[in-house]
């Protein structure tokens, strides 16, 4: 363990697991939320991260993108390397997380990328300019929070991206998250085209 923090929304660990590569859990027994090698970028180490990045292809030259749900900053941090003029909003309601980016996983705002400390169902229905592409990344220590799975959370966020963006939602599987197909249902529901892929 290398951070340890109680915080309102559950304790932030940071560890080491070796070989340069540092972990985002919640609680010490909690699953690994974020794994990153500090200083690379590219350093994609959880399964699910290059498969939703697969989804820009679906978007056409992407020049502002939010990310809800900051983590350990892998996901923004690739976009910032691989998009060097975008602009990047990431959103994250836990301050401990937004510090123990910056402190033990390389995490570095600039004036293209920037964290943003609120809930992110306020932050998307409060959005006036529209994204190109937005990352829904946000998860408690069990599952996504019940407030960002709704069918008026995912209308405000079909109202927040262009109408040639890409929506890209991280959920876990019906073995691990029960409302997974109702959630399935509820972006069915909401956007006129959907792609699911399934991450080993």
């Amino acid at each position: 363990v290398v951070y340890e923090k109680s915080s309102a929304y559950g304790t932030v660990v940071v560890t080491d697991e070796g070989d340069d590569v540092r972990a985002l859990r919640f609680g010490r027994d909690g699953v690994r939320q974020s794994l990153v090698k500090p200083g690379d970028p590219d350093f994609l180490g959880l399964a699910y991260t290059p498969v939703a990045l697969a989804g820009l292809a679906l978007c056409n030259e992407p020049r502002r993108f939010l990310v809800i749900g900051l983590g350990g900053g892998t996901i923004p941090a690739f976009l910032h390397k691989h998009y060097p003029d975008a602009e990047i909003d990431a959103v994250d309601i836990n301050p401990e997380v937004a510090f123990a980016a910056k402190t033990y996983l390389g995490f570095r705002e600039d004036e293209r990328m920037r964290i943003h400390l609120t809930d992110g169902r306020k932050f998307i229905e409060a959005v006036r300019q529209p994204y190109d592409a937005i990352f829904l990344d946000a998860f408690g220590a069990e599952a996504v929070p019940a407030h960002l799975t709704t069918r008026e959370f995912l209308s405000a966020v079909r109202r927040a991206v262009r109408t040639d963006g890409v929506v890209i939602g991280n959920i876990w599987s019906t073995a691990v998250s029960p409302p997974y197909d109702a959630m399935v249902r509820t972006y069915r529901a909401t956007f006129d085209e959907l792609h699911v892929l399934r991450v080993a």
